[in-house]
């Protein structure tokens, strides 16, 4: 799901206390091709880690995390004639959501590249498969150790379990999932209170989960 607020979304992750195999901090890196072995580096490390995404940030001193700034515009970079984001849209296999945002927070300049991990196997870019080794990044081949647990990752990974969309308030959600059909359908008046509202479809939601858990097949 697109990001909404990436200002808010920045202020979360420098409150991370260092870098991590999920997300990394530069200021400013041109190399289109860099940030594609990045882009495939952390989608990968991500997956093994249980997260839903992983982040790329332009503008942050990765020693530091002191905000300085980026002269880069990854949606005006070009590599050859071709637009960036389309290029790497098409250089990383499987097909990823990779969301590039460019963007000003009190006057400083930054490009976050959101990368969302594969569901099926691991993120090549360019063919080669790379993975975040402390803090360097390397090609997933010299560690047949991560490979393997890539691979079992990957294969455990379901669709349904990751997160939809992060930093939205409870009018956000309602907003973007209209749940008016489903009083009408059940002919009961629509709350005023969003919050009770949410609170009744979160219990709804947590005993269907729950019935579906205890249930057996039949035999």
């Amino acid at each position: 799901m697109p990001i909404h607020d990436p200002c808010a979304l920045l202020n979360r992750l420098l409150q991370e206390p260092s870098e991590s195999a999920w997300l990394e901090f530069k200021v400013n890196n041109k190399d289109p091709r860099e940030i594609g072995e990045y882009v495939s580096a952390l989608a990968n490390s991500a997956m093994l880690l249980g997260r839903d995404r992983a982040f790329l940030v332009f503008g942050i001193e990765d020693r530091t995390k002191r905000r300085v700034g980026t002269e880069l515009r990854l949606q005006q970079l070009k590599q050859g004639n071709e637009d960036f984001t389309n290029w790497l849209a098409r250089m990383v296999e499987p097909r990823v959501l990779i969301e590039v945002l460019d963007f000003v927070c009190d006057g400083l300049a930054y490009s976050i590249v959101a990368i969302e991990p594969s569901y099926e196997r691991p993120v090549k870019f360019s063919g080669a498969e790379f993975i975040r080794i402390g803090e360097n990044k390397k090609k997933l081949a010299e560690f047949p150790e991560h490979e393997r647990a890539l691979w079992i990752a990957t294969g455990r990974r379901r669709f349904e379990t990751a997160v939809a969309l992060s930093n939205v308030t409870a009018d956000d959600i309602f907003a973007m999932l209209d749940p008016d059909p489903i009083y009408d359908l059940n002919d009961e008046p629509r709350p005023k209170n969003i919050k009770k509202s949410f609170e009744k479809w979160l219990m709804q939601a947590s005993f269907s989960t729950t019935s579906r858990e205890g249930s057996t097949s039949p035999t």
